[in-house]
């Protein structure tokens, strides 16, 4: 988890890689369903222009729908979640509780740059400069509620330094916890 613009879609890609873990994105389903045009699609765009979040109930069945299309995985890697103490307690008790949530930690500040530099490198429609700053503002708001159901298998990593630093540190906490499986 972290806050948008932190990096979790560039890391995420490269941590289910390398331990091949099936990565499900949470932005990546939604923007799939907007992109399909469907009733679900426009429902979920209309949260996401805003910068809110989706009801927890919404986002936990995308998770698990995602989730079934793989029963074999070697292990789920999910970006971008949970997002609020809803989405938290509802997943540990329709799914089970994580058995690590890496916490990428960066300033306001940081995000809002790495933000509105994303926003002009892949035009996205959800990058408006209001969306991005209630992601921003959503984020921090309900940052205590999404950690506190999962604090005890939470670890922060700082995402202000490089992307092979961040990298490094997360292999080595998912390594830790599959050494004790």
């Amino acid at each position: 988890m972290g806050g948008p613009g932190v990096g979790k879609n560039t890391l995420g890609k490269k941590l289910a890689l390398k331990f091949n873990f099936v990565l499900v994105s949470i932005s990546a389903i939604l923007r799939e369903e907007v992109a399909k045009g469907t009733e679900k699609g426009h429902l979920y765009k209309s949260f996401m222009e805003q910068g809110d979040l989706l009801p927890a109930v919404m986002v936990v069945q995308l998770l698990v729908r995602k989730m079934l299309d793989y029963p074999d995985a070697n292990g789920y890697l999910i970006i971008g979640f949970p997002r609020d103490k809803k989405q938290a307690v509802l997943f540990n008790t329709e799914v089970k509780p994580p058995d690590l949530i890496i916490n990428l930690y960066a300033r306001k500040s940081v995000l809002q740059k790495r933000l509105v530099q994303r926003a002009v490198e892949t035009l996205q429609f959800d990058d408006t400069e209001e969306a991005i700053r209630n992601r921003i503002t959503n984020y921090f708001v309900n940052l205590k509620g999404a950690i506190m159901p999962n604090r005890i298998v939470m670890k922060m990593v700082d995402a202000e330094v490089g992307i092979e630093e961040v990298y490094s540190v997360t292999c080595g906490l998912i390594e830790e916890i599959l050494m004790k499986e």
